[in-house]
């Protein structure tokens, strides 16, 4: 092999060329010879196979065509290559291979070298010229590889920009990290790093500059803001709290003193989550004792000694309650996952189903995400796995440190939501810490700590106070040496080791400008100490402080800015002076809350020295700034309640408990939304339009409250009573009726359901409000559908979606008119199944699944899925039928109960035609549990109906008459399990040769289906009723019959129903004895049923065909047609024995005429019904 001349490069970042000398070949722009050249250049020394190259290259073309693609190109790359180099590209009739020598110098392979030193780091930066082989955007292989070298770049950026920090080199620091963000503009860690490296140079206006761009672009963009994280940089920034430095300035970090071997258990546990162990960490100890102080030295230790691998950490915040209604749920997961929206709304594992979840939790994710659509089933198991899933997808990104301050003031659902969260801690890079007084604990959260042990997830770090001489350290740093012996042991003894109070007693020293304390006078107790320190704050501090505390003990800088409404000098100055005086910490680490108070004993302090008038008129002020700063968003009513209650205020209050209670019933959290209500009914007085309004409020929620429990019984009763309640508020009313006719729905009451949406359809048009006109039409179109009547279902559906449209321009929440959208296509496609208009209706359909999936609308993308699976069961298409309900079952989980029977009918129903009876009553099983649950008289009589015949299919003995069954659905006017009973009950009188009778069951099917008015319903009895006809007495008027049957059903291409038409000519043919074009006539009924595959029919089929073959003497094809008969009544349909002659005849015959013809013990009332339905369960329990 030839040396390789020192000048020769390959160059494959940022362009695609050979250099030699100053000599430069540029490759020609034709992508196929550009890729070729790449995939060498990437692989030398390494044989090619020429068949798979080529078809890496031309996958589209046939074998050849893309052989002799490959030849060519090989021919036009050497003659493009520099002749030192040609010699390299060897071609064999098997392989093709670069074989350039191991010195050959590209550019990439230089790149991917490990870096010793930051100069080694630099200079494989300026290889960097831009991404690998650009225009080259078809290859997988290249693609690949091309985002892996961006992500080592963008990595290489960032140690770059650390390594200059830690030395000091500011303004190097800024270069790396400027550039790490022109490459990622929203990598807000990225700007972050730029911010703190151009203001730490003294480039602090460019440092403002670079946030202010990022916030404009992310506004205009994405319709967010910055991270909290980001915005707290910018403040300290802007308020000159991050200051120049030429050269890191240790010495100005306070050393930590103690406390060694927690720090040390702190770090190994973090070390062990980042390699993903973790665990729940309890930290506990005596109030002041310095529980966050050491989580967070912990935390910035870590961090120090590997910032090769980057964690996120969020904290949450639980904060006392002011009385039992003030209980706020999920407090600190809010405060987590609104801090981590952004990464959640970017994560590529983010399912819209579960961040739709987290809307009532987080609103934030709306601006982020706004396909989102909050769920209208409250549901707190839902909800609570939604935490866990963006939990686990903050810990599959990059290792996640939780910090929950506080845990003994913790709420029972974010209790429950930590405990869930035990096996996510012990299989991913996650660390949950949380701190909570000793000795201070409630039995919910003993419990749950003795739960996590158990599971090996907890581990308890007890911080005990400081020691003698770790107190006399502490002291001697801050007061240095100067201190005497009797003042040193005086301040240990008043402090008793508490780290706070031995800083407040350093504060009033040092503020009182003494070196020792008097003797005569000795040590003031804590808060005569923190009185001290707040005499000689100045008057306007004393108001911030005033107006701080009563918004609490954390708060945002808006909400303060707005209460008091100051010059910004004078605010900026005020608030710079209390957090310099420590009485207020900058944070960001409660969610939105950028501030706190040093300590709960300082805020207790203050507020405890306010004026009750002053006091009043203050919180009455933070009451009206909350409802300034945070309309439109959900979370704060129960704070701006409180203050409107504390203040006076009893109908503003009452009106916020109101909100609060439909927050929580959002949350799934119905007991705490109850207290809300009847507080907010405590407050009112008077009759006044105003109170009555509310109170007519309350009895709506408590009614939509009962409704989303399940408790339909009672929400009927306290819904009709709000319907009363709220006729004099038009809004109010309208949405009574709409609930009050939805839950009337739920119940099977589909006369009552439909008058009550129409009376509110008819104010809703009187008011021009479109929203109310959507709802209304929706739940009227549903009830017409349960009362048959479709084409007044598909009217109202119609109407519906055009008025969506109107919504469209005159709604600003288009997040609404998404979900009103889905839910009316989703009825439309229902009505259109039920019409037969299946194309138009499986259209419309997709199109409801493809949007309910976008928005994370689990119930109707379930509804939508169960509507196709019935279309497919109507057409015969078992398998995908089943494979459609499983799906639709899956979706649905437990979002939505009383659905789910329905999904279970038709897939057993499915499992049924298709022979697989044991699949089948499992899920009749599953179904009537279900529809008892949720108290379906409809679910319980169709289930029972179905167990029925799956019994008789099996061979066994049925609990109930299908005769019996059909009288009960009869009474409560059930029609469609009247035809079902009916219908079934036809079919087994003709396997029992008594046509006249099945002629007679089949018409009161075919009445059903009339009074169900659903036209595939009405097919299928009119092809039931026409095959027996014809088997009785063939005339031509059952011909033509059986002919329009077979084209209506080949119209709507249902399978099932076509085969029963052709088995009916070839019944009445045999009759005829025209036994030819009964033969055929049989075998295409027979082909049909195959095709679903439909084994009852299978099998009737076959048996016909055997009496045909038997009476003509034509035995060539009726043995194998017989045992596939008998095969089919042993393992699938066994009342197919009968006409078959088998030995089991007689024992069937008795069991299905017992079935048809109950004894009068079983002739009961409707008035018995439920007594029967129970009974009939204890009895098939027992066979």
């Amino acid at each position: 092999m030839a040396s390789i001349p020192p000048s020769f490069r390959i160059i494959l970042l940022g362009d695609i060329r050979f250099e030699v000398a100053e000599a430069h070949t540029v490759l020609p722009q034709r992508e196929s010879l550009r890729r070729l050249a790449v995939h060498l250049a990437l692989q030398p020394r390494q044989p090619l196979a020429r068949k798979q190259l080529a078809f890496t290259l031309w996958p589209d073309d046939d074998p050849a065509s893309a052989l002799a693609n490959l030849r060519r190109h090989l021919h036009l790359l050497r003659t493009l290559l520099p002749p030192v180099a040609r010699e390299w590209l060897v071609v064999s009739s098997q392989h093709v291979v670069w074989n350039a020598p191991p010195d050959c110098y590209v550019d990439v392979h230089a790149f991917e070298r490990e870096w010793a030193t930051v100069q080694d780091m630099e200079a494989a930066a300026g290889l960097y010229r831009g991404e690998l082989a650009p225009g080259i955007d078809t290859d997988d292989d290249i693609l690949v590889r091309r985002e892996e070298l961006r992500q080592r770049y963008l990595a290489l950026l960032r140690s770059l920009a650390h390594a200059w920090m830690e030395r000091g080199d500011w303004d190097r620091a800024g270069r790396w990290a400027r550039r790490l963000v022109t490459h990622e503009p929203w990598d807000e860690d990225a700007v972050r790093l730029a911010m703190t490296a151009m203001a730490r140079a003294g480039n602090r206006t460019a440092a403002l500059d670079m946030y202010q761009t990022l916030a404009r672009d992310l506004q205009r963009e994405l319709h967010v803001q910055p991270a909290p994280e980001t915005t707290a940089l910018y403040h300290d920034i802007l308020h000159r709290r991050l200051t120049c430095a030429a050269q890191p300035d240790r010495s100005t970090v306070p050393v930590f003193i103690g406390r060694a071997d927690e720090l040390r258990q702190l770090t190994d546990l973090m070390r062990s989550a980042v390699q993903g162990q973790g665990r729940i960490v309890f930290v506990s100890g005596q109030p002041g004792v310095g529980k966050t102080s050491l989580v967070q030295e912990a935390i910035r230790r870590f961090v120090d000694l590997n910032k090769a691998q980057p964690v996120h950490v969020f904290y949450g915040y639980c904060q006392p309650m002011s009385n039992a209604r003030d209980d706020r749920p999920y407090a600190p997961w809010r405060h987590i996952l609104t801090a981590a929206a952004t990464h959640l709304a970017q994560s590529a594992g983010s399912a819209a189903e579960w961040l739709s979840r987290l809307l009532p939790l987080v609103p934030d994710l709306a601006a982020l995400r706004p396909e989102l659509i909050a769920s209208s089933q409250p549901d707190a198991a839902a909800l609570c796995s939604a935490i866990r899933r963006s939990v686990q997808a903050l810990a599959l990104r990059r290792p996640l440190f939780l910090i929950i301050e506080d845990v003994h003031w913790i709420d029972t659902w974010s209790l429950d939501a930590l405990i869930d969260l035990a096996d996510v801690c012990l299989s991913l890079p996650l660390l949950i810490i949380v701190t909570h007084r000793s000795g201070f604990m409630m039995p919910s959260l003993l419990s749950a700590k003795r739960t996590l042990r158990r599971q090996r997830c907890a581990f308890d770090l007890h911080v005990q106070p400081l020691t003698p001489s770790e107190a006399n350290r502490l002291l001697e740093q801050a007061l240095g040496s100067a201190i005497d012996a009797a003042t040193l042991e005086e301040i240990r003894r008043y402090a008793g080791g508490i780290p706070l109070f031995l800083r407040e007693a350093i504060d009033s020293l040092r503020e009182s400008q003494q070196q020792r304390l008097s003797k005569e006078k000795g040590l003031a107790g804590l808060r005569d100490s923190l009185r001290l320190r707040l005499r000689d704050i100045g008057e306007r501090n004393r108001h911030m402080l005033e107006a701080a505390a009563i918004l609490g003990f954390s708060f945002a800088d808006d909400e303060l800015r707005h209460m008091l409404n100051w010059l910004p000098s004078a605010y900026a100055s005020a608030l710079d002076d209390l957090i310099a005086r420590r009485l207020l910490i900058d944070t960001v680490t409660h969610g939105s809350d950028e501030y706190t108070f040093s300590h709960h004993l300082i805020h207790h302090l203050i507020l405890s020295d306010i004026p009750a008038e002053r006091a009043a008129h203050l919180h009455e002020q933070a009451a009206r700034s909350l409802e300034m700063v945070h309309a439109g968003r959900s979370g704060y009513a129960a704070r701006i309640a409180t203050h409107y209650e504390t203040a006076g205020c009893a109908l503003a209050a009452a009106r916020f408990w109101m909100v609060h209670a439909r927050e929580s019933t959002d949350l799934a959290a119905f007991d705490q939304a109850l207290k809300s209500v009847a507080h907010a009914e405590s407050l009112l007085a008077g009759t006044s339009r105003e109170v009555r309004e509310v109170q007519a409020q309350a009895a709506v929620q408590r009614g939509v409250i009962a409704l989303h429990r399940g408790e339909t019984a009672s929400a009927l009763s306290l819904l009709q009573h709000a319907i009363e309640r709220s006729r004099a508020f038009p809004s109010l009313y309208m949405y009574a009726l709409v609930t009050h006719a939805y839950a009337l729905s739920t119940r099977d009451h589909a006369e009552e359901a439909y008058a009550t949406a129409s009376q509110a359809l008819e104010l809703a048009t009187l008011l021009h409000d479109t929203a109310s006109i959507v709802r209304a039409l929706n739940i009227r179109g549903v009830s017409a559908l349960m009362l048959g009547r479709v084409h007044d279902a598909i009217e109202d559906l119609q109407h519906a979606c055009a008025s969506i449209d109107q919504m469209r321009q005159d709604d600003a929440d288009l997040r609404s008119v998404v979900a009103q959208t889905t839910q009316s296509l989703n009825h439309l496609g229902t009505a259109l199944v039920f019409a037969q208009e299946y194309t138009q209706a499986r259209k419309i359909l997709d199109q409801t699944v493809a949007m309910a999936q976008h928005s994370g609308l689990r119930r109707l993308e379930a509804a939508a899925l169960t509507m196709i699976g019935q279309m497919t069961l109507n057409c015969g298409r078992y398998d995908d039928a089943v494979q459609i309900y499983t799906r639709s079952i899956d979706v649905a989980g437990e979002s939505y109960k009383p659905g789910m029977w329905g999904k279970y009918a038709g897939r057993g129903w499915a499992y049924v035609r298709m022979g697989e009876c044991a699949a089948a009553r499992q899920d009749f099983t599953l179904g009537l549990q279900v529809a008892e649950q949720v108290n379906s008289q409809y679910g319980t009589l169709l289930m029972q109906t179905y167990l029925t015949f799956v019994d008789l299919a099996q061979g066994r003995m049925p609990a109930m008459s299908l005769t019996h069954l059909a009288a009960l659905a009869s009474d409560a006017q059930i029609h469609p399990v009247v035809y079902i009973a009916s219908l079934l009950a036809g079919h087994l009188w003709r396997l029992l040769g008594d046509p006249h009778r099945a002629m007679e069951m089949h018409e009161r099917a075919l009445q059903a289906a009339y009074a169900a008015n659903v036209p595939s319903f009405v097919l299928h009895a009119r092809a039931q009723q026409v095959c027996d006809q014809l088997l009785a007495a063939p005339d031509a008027a059952g011909f033509a019959g059986a002919d329009a049957i077979i084209e209506q059903a080949r119209c709507a291409d249902e399978r099932p129903i076509q085969s029963l038409g052709w088995l009916a000519r070839a019944g009445g043919l045999f009759r005829l004895g025209q036994i030819d074009e009964a033969v055929l006539s049989v075998e295409k009924g027979v082909i049909m049923a195959r095709a679903c595959p439909d084994q009852p029919l299978i099998g009737e089929g076959l048996a016909l065909l055997t009496q045909i073959r038997a009476a003509s003497d034509r035995s060539a094809a009726y043995n194998a047609e017989l045992a596939e008969a008998r095969l089919i009544a042993e393992r699938y349909f066994a009342p197919l024995a009968i006409p078959l002659t088998m030995p089991q005849a007689h024992a069937l015959r008795r069991m299905c005429l017992e079935v048809l013809l109950p004894s009068s013990a079983q002739c009961v009332s409707a008035s018995n019904q439920p007594a029967v339905i129970n009974v009939s369960r204890k009895r098939r329990a027992m066979s």
